[in-house]
């Protein structure tokens, strides 16, 4: 049986097929959550900016020091010396024991409802993908048919382009016990030496 062209276009509206991930337009709960997360994402940057802009003034950071990720939490790189100036959570310090990593106590709660969002995002991506996966599964056995069909055409075509680039020619058979090679190379060995 045929491959319902519907399932194409189903395809074609969730996926992106340049990224292999799931559209934001897949639903509109997805565009809300990702609208939400972007919009997250710059409350927390430019509340960080100007806590980091703060402890700069202060002399308690580095005017070069940049946030960073430890365990999906954005935190600022701190000397132990100023740990305590900076109010929020300590969530991990560096190997030498030099730098403390802190979540400023502004950045907590934002922090949260992005983790919060990240598990919804999560949650509609595996509804989404689950509901693809049930209105593909009564078409397996013809999807299989014509996978077999591209690959067996890739093949062709993998091996015709072979023969081209080392200057293959198809053989002539015959029923005789006889073996002719005119001009006769090794493939590998051709290319390895054409590349020097």
């Amino acid at each position: 049986g045929d491959v319902s062209p519907q399932l194409a276009l189903m395809i074609d509206k969730v996926i992106d097929e340049s990224t292999s991930s799931v559209k934001d337009t897949a639903s509109a709960a997805l565009a809300d959550i990702r609208r939400s997360l972007r919009s997250m994402s710059g409350r927390i940057n430019s509340i960080l900016r100007r806590v980091m802009a703060d402890a700069v003034a202060q002399g308690y950071l580095d005017s070069d020091a940049q946030p960073s990720m430890r365990d999906g939490r954005l935190v600022i790189p701190v000397s132990p010396m100023h740990k305590r100036q900076i109010k929020g959570i300590v969530h991990d310090e560096s190997a030498t024991g030099k730098t403390v990593f802190i979540e400023p106590a502004e950045v907590v709660e934002a922090n949260n409802l992005t983790r919060e969002l990240e598990m919804e995002e999560h949650r509609e991506v595996i509804r989404i993908l689950t509901e693809v996966a049930d209105n593909l599964r009564p078409s397996v056995p013809e999807l299989l048919e014509a996978a077999a069909i591209v690959y067996h055409l890739d093949f062709i075509n993998a091996k015709a382009r072979y023969a081209d680039t080392v200057g293959g020619m198809m053989p002539h058979l015959h029923d005789r016990e006889e073996m002719e090679w005119y001009h006769a190379c090794h493939p590998g060995l051709k290319l390895n030496l054409e590349k020097q």
